[in-house]
């Protein structure tokens, strides 16, 4: 299907409420990309003309509202609002048209106003690459100008290549600790690499016995492992156990939550307590306490933190605010009045590098809740 009859197609189904979990999602990259801002223009020019106010009643009006509380209103802080005064159902449209095409915001009143969007007074930078390396001796090392660390033959390297000292050569464990608001890469020595995620830290060997690769992982990390059928690579998240050949998977092992396996590609089988279950790509398992179970999921939006971005699909607030705390180092506060916002959900897509203020925007525009940031405490309110 050609590009702009996919655009076409997904407008469409947008306006009709029909879209899958990846059909919305590739519609918000559509409409973020200046590229296609002509297109859209004039698809939505098109609609306008021939837009009565029956149809704006039934399908228009819905359909805005949806987009207002999936992904939020797109403006830049600073921009000015215009308000203009507009025949009902032309006013909901120029808002939907102005959210592909410009930064300003479109609502009917009465009278002619300009508004403008003030910046927030405090914010708090977004993490970045930041671990310590500890050996079973007691000696630390700090990684954080490195970003990568690597398991060679001689030792172990920092992504340039250069020998690190890293204590005793003779204690085989190491454990690498990634704080909050930080993140990490490491290649194993039979060169599986391991994506460590904030406020995470995983136990492993300078190299692997014949039996088998055994690691031990506290947080969260995605492990492409290197294939190998005589030797089965595990990992150990308290007494829950994830044994492959060689695969693609994210792990969710924090302390006091569910420890959650989503495979990418491959096969793997999750054991916790006496229980053990097989999984395909596409699943998930979720283990708390002796409980264990298994679904399918949207792998982007389980694996995207990776590739830095964040993905929210329909995700409770509950969830998203323990993420957003291990990656900006903050602490959330639900103010009085407002715990009903507890079981809202969320749909979204960005950057892992915006600051909080950017991220609480994407949120705040829904005009689902509102926020103010101080210090190191987020407090939302409805």
């Amino acid at each position: 299907m050609k590009k702009v009859e996919r655009i076409t197609f997904l407008y469409h189904k947008y306006v009709h409420e029909s879209l899958t979990t990846e059909e919305l999602l590739e519609w918000i990259e559509i409409i973020q990309d200046p590229v296609n801002t002509t297109f859209l223009d004039n698809l939505l020019n098109d609609t306008l003309v021939e837009l009565n106010p029956e149809e704006y009643a039934q399908n228009w009006k819905p359909a805005f509202n949806r987009f207002s509380e999936t992904v939020g209103l797109e403006r830049n802080r600073g921009a000015k609002v215009r308000l203009f005064r507009y025949w009902p159902f032309a006013a909901a449209v120029a808002a939907l048209f102005v959210l592909f095409s410009t930064y300003f915001i479109w609502k009917q009143s009465a009278e002619q106003q300009v508004i403008v969007a003030e910046l927030p007074k405090e914010d708090v930078a977004p993490g970045g690459y930041a671990a310590i390396l500890r050996s079973a001796d007691g000696t630390a090392l700090n990684l954080s100008e490195q970003g990568e660390l690597l398991v060679g033959q001689s030792g172990l390297e920092d992504g340039e290549g250069n020998l690190l000292n890293t204590g005793n050569s003779e204690t085989i464990w190491r454990t690498i600790e990634v704080p909050k608001k930080g993140h990490y890469r490491l290649v194993l020595a039979d060169g599986t690499q391991v994506w460590l995620n904030a406020a995470s830290s995983l136990r492993f060997p300078l190299h692997f016995n014949e039996a088998n690769r055994t690691v031990y992982l506290e947080g969260e990390a995605f492990f492409e492992v290197t294939k190998n059928k005589k030797q089965p690579f595990v990992v150990q998240s308290q007494d829950h156990a994830v044994k492959v050949l060689g695969t693609s998977f994210n792990i969710s092992a924090y302390s006091k939550e569910h420890i959650q396996t989503t495979l990418v590609t491959g096969a793997v089988t999750v054991n916790t307590g006496d229980r053990q279950m097989d999984l395909q790509p596409g699943m998930q398992s979720d283990a708390f306490g002796s409980r264990l179970t298994r679904r399918v999921v949207d792998i982007e939006s389980v694996t995207a933190w990776k590739d830095n971005r964040f993905v929210f699909v329909k995700e409770p607030l509950t969830d998203i605010m323990k993420k957003l705390e291990r990656w900006y180092d903050v602490e959330f506060i639900i103010q009085k009045g407002s715990e009903e916002l507890l079981a809202r959900t969320f749909s979204g897509s960005l950057s892992r590098y915006s600051n909080l203020s950017e991220t609480l925007d994407l949120f705040s525009y829904t005009e689902l809740l509102n926020y103010s940031i101080k210090g190191r405490t987020v407090y939302l309110r409805k």
